[in-house]
């Protein structure tokens, strides 16, 4: 603007002077804008795709986590030893059919509830109290009535179960000592 207003013949108003040199700022700075805006674009687009990636990664590890914990899940429903699990406040959180036909009692009766059966709620005190005092692998044998009146020997084993440092429970392994046959 300098050069227009020196080199007329008038010296023109600073509006006309000034203005093809703001409308060439206004375009360097829009292409500059532009071009930034396509350098921000670029990375989005970059960062959007790398996010979209870990989502279907996240995902997939998902899908395979939950198929690994199906399958855990019906081999432990499945198998022939007798499972449980509680919590440090005796809770039952898994009971499975083998623990219903072992023990005597129906999943549907004790998963979320303390055990009423007196013996057995003794016993897995017992087993609490031992974990919590540090003894591992514990071990509780109780002699118990079958239905038709006659008497059985169960052991029951236990292992602590925590997250991290945290001890949670417990889980374990119920069998019948008599030979009922």
């Amino acid at each position: 603007w300098r050069a227009a207003w020196a080199t007329g013949p008038e010296k023109p108003d600073l509006q006309t002077a000034i203005a093809p040199v703001c409308a060439g700022e206004f375009v360097g700075v829009l292409a500059l804008t532009c071009a930034a805006h396509e350098a921000s674009a670029a990375v989005l687009a970059r960062g959007l795709a790398v996010l979209l990636e870990r989502e279907l990664s996240w995902q997939q590890q998902q899908a395979s986590l939950q198929t690994s914990h199906d399958q855990l899940f019906a081999l432990l429903q499945a198998t022939p030893l007798a499972l449980y699990s509680l919590t440090l406040e005796g809770l039952v959180k898994h009971w499975n059919t083998a623990a219903e036909q072992t023990l005597g009692l129906l999943k549907a009766d004790v998963v979320g509830q303390k055990l009423e059966d007196a013996q057995l709620n003794a016993a897995f005190a017992a087993l609490r109290h031992n974990l919590r005092s540090g003894q591992t692998p514990i071990t509780q044998q109780i002699n118990q009535l079958r239905p038709d009146s006659t008497a059985r020997m169960l052991e029951l084993k236990a292992a602590p179960f925590s997250e991290g440092a945290q001890l949670l429970g417990l889980v374990g392994v119920a069998r019948e000592l008599t030979d009922s046959s």
